[in-house]
């Protein structure tokens, strides 16, 4: 028998029923863990960012576990379905609660796409090293060669798209028409700053008599040859314009008495409460008084816009800041553009209630037209611009592989723009934004990590 001798008596050592029971459920508990462990922590990584003035670690999502798929294009690349007629044009279309570009072909298309895509810091690149002069067509062959090696397909705002006007070379684009801003400077009442249009008082002019005029002359001139172009997925109004809600009576009513901007406000008050005096002016009257400012806007822009182009798209005006807070925004534009276009920064993760409310206030797909992670040496070069800052080069495609797939997930969300294709010339050593270099030589890491995600993701656009 089995045991060991203690003293007269023999003592069985063998375990209990219930204690190899008990082993073999701690063994199966440990194992269990270790896959928990293995296919979520292990894989997780983090990167550190610059906010606030000092490092800070995110994690990064896995990238989605996918299968390749063949899919069947279009000359625009978008997916062919044979669900949807083409027309020609652009267009959008929601189908079982997801929204979709449809291609003049009529396939299903997401744009993936880069802002910024001309030759401007390459040319300066080239002055400043004493090398010969760019060749446009060489630059336009090449760049969009490194375009499609990432995974995308589409040129964003501020594109060159007349460097692609060759058959072989053309890719879907989103011009911007500037009209509020190019009227603001023409009446002197606008100036130029980084990354967007300034404003003389800190709101859009839409009040003066010649407004309405002259934006429609405008769209005409912009938009030229383009009016029949199938290739423009179609237009954005403006860019980043001053929609915040809060102080916006105060604002227009800053103007001179006799100008029709502070007319305007002084009337609305003088309706309401019978005469005029600001400090009767509330949150609600503010509130009020810019869903009249933005239905005076967009209702102007779309009619502009509708009439030099009647076959394409409005992209709205690149929502950005702290007018994304303001839900009447999303409200009023939703009854006059086509989809809703926003500059999605200072998030890490995208917040997929939000992006949801967007549409839900706007029933219109939403467009993510500008988010970047930039990478930066040190504190000091910080740089301007609202992407996120990382340290290692390798971190901003760990943040393109963290922010993509959310979108793409997002049944309201049609395409995503990265800003931008180049770094800047001026930006200095060290500091990348783009997925070139301003020197034109290939941010190679980058791209790769790009064109994994975006190929992982083509089960979530292909659907």
């Amino acid at each position: 028998m089995p045991g060991k001798r203690d003293g007269s008596f023999w003592v069985d050592t063998r375990p209990s029923f219930i204690e190899v029971n008990t082993m073999i459920i701690k063994h199966i508990y440990i194992f269990i863990i270790s896959v928990i462990y293995i296919s979520t922590f292990a894989r997780a990584e983090t990167v550190e960012v610059y906010r606030e003035g000092r490092w800070e670690p995110r994690a990064v999502a896995p990238l989605p576990a996918s299968q390749p798929v063949e899919v069947e294009k279009t000359v625009y690349g978008g997916k062919r379905t044979g669900n949807h007629r083409g027309t020609g044009f652009f267009r959008v279309e929601e189908v079982e609660g997801r929204w979709w570009f449809i291609d003049p072909d009529g396939g299903r298309f997401v744009s993936r796409g880069l802002n910024s895509v001309n030759p401007g810091d390459e040319t300066a690149y080239r002055k400043n090293q004493g090398l010969p002069p760019l060749e446009p067509r060489e630059w336009a062959a090449r760049s969009r060669e490194t375009i499609l090696r990432a995974g995308f397909n589409t040129l964003g705002s501020w594109s060159s798209a007349g460097h692609f006007s060759e058959p072989e070379l053309r890719m879907p684009h989103t011009p911007t028409l500037h009209l509020a801003s190019a009227f603001g400077f023409s009446i002197g009442g606008a100036y130029a700053r980084f990354g967007n249009t300034g404003f003389t008082h800190g709101v859009v002019p839409v009040f003066h008599p010649d407004f309405v005029d002259f934006i429609k002359k405008e769209a005409q001139r912009r938009i030229g040859d383009m009016r029949d172009d199938p290739w423009v997925i179609g237009f954005y109004s403006d860019n980043e314009l001053p929609f915040r809600h809060d102080g916006m009576i105060g604002r227009y009513l800053d103007f001179p008495k006799e100008d029709m901007n502070h007319i305007e406000a002084r009337k609305y008050l003088e309706n309401k409460y019978g005469r005029f005096n600001p400090a009767d002016i509330t949150d609600a009257d503010d509130r009020a008084f810019t869903s009249h400012v933005l239905e005076t806007y967009f209702s102007a822009a779309r009619e502009a816009i509708r009439e030099a182009a009647p076959n394409h798209l409005i992209l709205g005006s690149r929502f950005h800041g702290m007018a994304l807070h303001n839900r009447d925004l999303f409200r009023v534009a939703g009854r006059h553009v086509d989809v809703i276009s926003v500059n999605y920064y200072h998030r890490w993760d995208v917040e997929a209630d939000r992006l949801a409310s967007w549409t839900r206030l706007s029933n219109r797909p939403v467009l993510i037209t500008e988010f970047y992670a930039r990478r930066i040496p040190g504190p000091k070069m910080d740089g301007q611009g609202a992407g996120f800052r990382v340290r290692q080069e390798g971190a901003r495609g760990l943040f393109y592989r963290n922010f993509a797939p959310a979108l793409a997930k997002a049944p309201g969300c049609v395409g995503w723009h990265w800003h931008r294709f180049s770094d800047y010339e001026s930006a200095g050593d060290g500091v990348f934004q783009g997925i070139v270099q301003a020197s034109g030589a290939a941010h190679e890491q980058l791209i790769k990590s790009m064109r994994e995600t975006n190929d992982a993701l083509l089960i979530f656009m292909t659907d």
